[in-house]
């Protein structure tokens, strides 16, 4: 263990919790057992060593929750700590989204829940996915930070011509009701903060200027840069194994398996 945690420290923490968990699993006699108590038992498992990986903590957190664990990490606060436990409360389930859709695939084979939340992660990382934009947050969150004038990085983006990141998008056909419960939950937990209105003056500006509201992810990124934790393992991606878990249960526990019949229909040699 000593000798890989040195081979990966220089790896981001996302790629470590790739590379890693195929180990933990491994050591765990556990992991294999693919009862119901087993496969939900292990997915925990897999929750919480996530949870350490993307600290870069050696340990996984024992018998405290999860947003406890990560407060007490990062020394956050209660403020911050309520504000991660709805994020990643509000990110545990998307739905049929397409990373899902590859864990759903991955449990379909009767894969263990460390290969299905691997095949997830793997899948959150394709560029035709939004999920890769969380690097482009965290740059404009740093330049929000660092600007004198907070909304000096949203001025420079419209006036030229450049996109704002974090504004518009929504995976529903209706405005994102997670990013509107986030945002409300953050001006009411964090408004005697001197960085959060800061970054309310940021938001507000880029909100008038395009017309649009802010991002669930764009606010999730926000309160994970807040904890320091890196923007691609992020608790976004945190919460979200605790619904790919649950999928990957039904898909397999409940479920047959899946046989997709193929006719080919091309020209004929």
């Amino acid at each position: 263990w000593d000798a890989l945690q040195r081979a990966s420290a220089d790896c981001s923490a996302l790629d470590r919790a790739t590379m890693l968990l195929p180990v933990i699993e491994g050591a765990n006699p556990r992991a294999y057992d693919l009862s119901r108590h087993g496969f939900l038992r292990s997915g925990a498992d897999v929750l919480r060593w996530f949870a350490a990986l993307m600290l870069r903590k050696e340990t996984p957190p024992d018998g405290v929750p999860i947003h406890r664990y990560i407060a007490m990490t990062t020394r956050c606060g209660p403020k911050l700590e309520d504000a991660l436990r709805r994020v990643l409360v509000l990110s545990a389930d998307q739905g049929m989204h397409p990373s899902t859709y590859v864990v759903r695939a991955a449990a379909n084979t009767g894969s263990t829940p460390y290969r299905c939340v691997i095949a997830g992660l793997s899948a959150t990382t394709g560029k035709r996915l939004p999920a890769v934009r969380a690097s482009a947050f965290a740059r404009f969150l740093a330049e929000i930070d660092s600007a004198s004038d907070p909304t000096d990085p949203v001025r420079t983006r419209v006036r030229e011509s450049e996109d704002v990141p974090g504004f518009g998008y929504s995976p529903f056909e209706v405005p994102d009701p997670r990013a509107a419960a986030l945002w409300g939950s953050l001006r009411s937990l964090l408004a005697s903060e001197g960085n959060f209105s800061r970054f309310e003056r940021a938001i507000e500006l880029a909100s008038d200027l395009t017309g649009k509201h802010p991002d669930f992810a764009f606010l999730a990124a926000y309160v994970n840069g807040r904890i320091g934790a890196e923007p691609d393992a992020n608790l976004v991606r945190l919460g979200r194994i605790a619904g790919w878990v649950a999928h990957a249960w039904e898909q397999q526990g409940e479920l047959p398996l899946v046989r997709w019949k193929v006719n080919y229909n091309g020209i004929l040699p």
